[in-house]
């Protein structure tokens, strides 16, 4: 597997320019390739352009073996892009989403105006107050989306959110969802709040925590020591402080599987992609199992939304897996059967609900190629003409 910078800024050119922030730094591009080898000793700075030669030359660490050619496109919103620009904004919210990886086209897009970023309560705005440069900023934002695309193409190759090996607990969640198209369970109705749906949680703190990890463990392969330590530090503080701001809202759920994961050194002393992911598997699945169980002994509670929900997630497991249980009690002692996952055998049991969740995994929503991918496959075959009948001159 490799990446491919393409620029929408500078067509023909190999410099992969974003773009002048202020008058006193802009993004370094000319930095010396710095090798692996060499970097654990170095205080240079690890440019854009050194990071991707780095990841793609050490592809057994980063990848799993997969034949795919990653394309991070730097999106810019000129006048010829503006046709497109309002379906990419259906992904790239103005305000804060500054970088997203499209599962349908398997492409990552980051946004120039990533640092130009106002919102103090974005995460870009914490890596700056923090004294991160915009670099650094650049190559943070980068990893994590990588983390994304790779968890989702590795899935698409073993049909596995989590790498299990004998970890029958938090294999649970292989069987319970799928992300080929970045698809939570959607286990809420209209008029019931979203942000209690857990299933949720469990979907951001697999894929999120995925992704965060992921960026943690290529820092410390990419960077000096020092820095590495000092960047992997302020990610896990940025993503606390953001916790604790959004609360009841919150859309990350990384912050335990990132504590927990760097109580255990040897997390950051793995050389190949298998042990990274099985460690990186442990970790998130073991922070969705816990959610999974204080959602299972909320039910005590007699809270209405909870019990429908949890009822619901029974439900949905027992039709994706064709078990043919007839009640939310029969599919719970399977699941505590089968997987050793320690959840609340008294929990509310409500048949109308159980029915709701396979019937929500029997119309749950199919992978659409939109129009704006549609229109973005077009435009780029487009460009390539272009580019090649430049080139053949």
């Amino acid at each position: 597997m490799q990446i491919i910078i393409k620029n929408e800024n500078d067509l023909y050119s190999n410099k992969f320019y974003i773009g002048e922030i202020n008058k006193n730094e802009v993004i370094r591009q000319d930095v010396p390739l710095v090798e692996l080898s060499e970097v654990n000793n170095s205080t240079e700075i690890v440019g854009l352009t050194d990071l991707i030669i780095n990841f793609n030359k050490n592809s057994n660490f980063f990848t799993p073996s997969i034949e795919h050619k990653l394309q991070i496109i730097f999106a810019n919103f000129s006048i010829f892009n503006k046709l497109i620009d309002r379906f990419r904004i259906n992904y790239l919210n103005q305000d804060d989403d500054f970088a997203m990886y499209d599962s349908q086209n398997k492409k990552i897009f980051i946004r120039e105006v990533i640092l130009s970023n106002n919102n103090q309560q974005s995460i870009i705005s914490m890596y700056r107050n923090a004294g991160v440069s915009n670099n650094d900023i650049i190559n943070i934002v980068l990893l994590h989306e990588i983390g994304h695309s790779i968890h989702h193409l590795n899935y698409l190759n073993t049909s596995k959110v989590l790498d299990t090996l004998n970890n029958h607990d938090i294999n649970f969640f292989n069987d319970l969802i799928s992300i080929e198209n970045n698809l939570v369970l959607n286990l809420t109705k209209n008029g019931e709040n979203q942000n209690l749906d857990f299933t949720t949680h469990i979907h951001q703190s697999i894929s999120e925590g995925f992704a965060d990890l992921y960026c943690i463990n290529a820092i410390n392969k990419l960077y000096s020591k020092e820095q590495s330590h000092k960047l992997i530090d302020i990610i896990k503080t940025s993503r606390k402080k953001r916790q604790e701001q959004e609360k009841e809202k919150e859309q990350y759920f990384t912050v335990p599987s990132i504590e927990n994961y760097l109580l255990n050194k040897n997390n950051l002393s793995i050389d190949s992609f298998e042990q990274l992911n099985k460690n990186i598997s442990k970790s998130i699945g073991n922070t969705a199992k816990n959610i999974l169980i204080e959602a299972s002994n909320n039910t005590n509670w007699k809270e209405p939304q909870s019990i429908r929900i949890y009822n619901r997630l029974l439900g949905y497991f027992n039709e994706k897996n064709s078990l043919k249980f007839d009640s939310s009690q029969k599919t719970s002692n399977y699941i505590i059967n089968k997987y050793k996952v320690n959840l609340n055998k008294h929990f509310i049991a409500e048949q109308e609900y159980y029915l709701e969740g396979g019937s929500i995994y029997r119309n749950r929503p199919q992978i659409k190629h939109d129009l704006f991918s549609k229109i973005l496959t077009i435009r780029e075959s487009f460009i390539s003409k272009k580019t090649n009948n430049k080139l053949n001159k």
